[in-house]
């Protein structure tokens, strides 16, 4: 990754976030970002091909209309599956496991147009952390951290009305079928996209900011294969940050 792009995610703020409520709101959605029409609560994978991936979109409406000083989203996404332990499908940071590699993050969204792109391609993202055991210390549970933002020349605006992407989840569908097959792929589960923080530039009025609060309908719940079961309440958000950016690599 370039400098410039290591930048762009190791500058973002550490002022403490203000904790927004009021319209404030988090989708998380296959296809597309949550209030579009081609966006999908649900998605159903025949786990009958290599080939492809499939996106879990992370969006947001912001509480208030910042100035020009929004660097970036820490978005966390929080999976229960229905299996314990989790299965080797849904392995997939640590080095040696079953599908390690095949979980990425984007912040393109140049094919996508249900929401506002507040980065107009200009942001990188990264999944910063894939923790199995979190957020209640299950087997079933992982805990995924993805990052995006801009280097501070690019520093956006955004407005409160309108529903932003924020950082998408790409997942390959590598090891689905055939040959070394991951087991676990059939299987449902939830996942919740628990808080976007906003990181702004120093002395952006109210600061960064921490949203914690639901689209209508629990629309920060995403199901795998119907989620049959499964209880997407046992990754409810917390109330509390996730921390700063410090580095990409540490």
């Amino acid at each position: 990754m370039s400098r410039v792009a290591l930048a762009a995610l190791s500058v973002l703020s550490s002022l403490a976030p203000l904790r927004a409520r009021a319209d404030a709101a988090l989708y998380l959605s296959w296809d597309d970002c949550g209030p579009s029409a081609s966006a999908a609560q649900n998605f159903d994978f025949a786990c009958d091909t290599e080939a492809g991936f499939e996106q879990l979109f992370c969006s947001f409406r912001a509480p208030f209309a910042t100035g020009a000083d929004v660097l970036g989203v820490i978005a966390v996404v929080d999976l229960q599956h229905e299996t314990n332990p989790l299965p080797d499908w849904w392995r997939l940071a640590k080095a040696g496991d079953c599908r390690s590699g095949y979980l990425k993050a984007s912040a393109d969204f140049s094919q996508d147009f249900g929401c506002g792109d507040p980065w107009l391609g200009q942001a990188v993202a990264e999944v910063q952390a894939y923790n199995i055991g979190e957020p209640r210390n299950q087997t079933s549970q992982a805990r995924i951290k993805a990052v995006a933002g801009v280097i501070p020349p690019a520093a956006r605006t955004l407005d409160a009305t309108t529903v932003y992407y924020g950082v998408k989840l790409v997942i390959q569908n590598a090891r689905s079928t055939g040959t070394g097959t991951c087991a676990g792929c059939r299987q449902g589960a939830c996942l919740v996209l628990n808080s976007i923080e906003v990181d702004r530039l120093t002395g952006a009025p109210g600061g960064n900011l921490f949203l914690d609060t639901p689209g209508p309908g629990n629309a920060n719940w995403a199901r795998w294969q119907g989620g049959v079961g499964i209880d997407c309440s046992l990754v409810p958000a917390h109330s509390m940050t996730w921390g700063r950016i410090k580095s990409l690599y540490r």
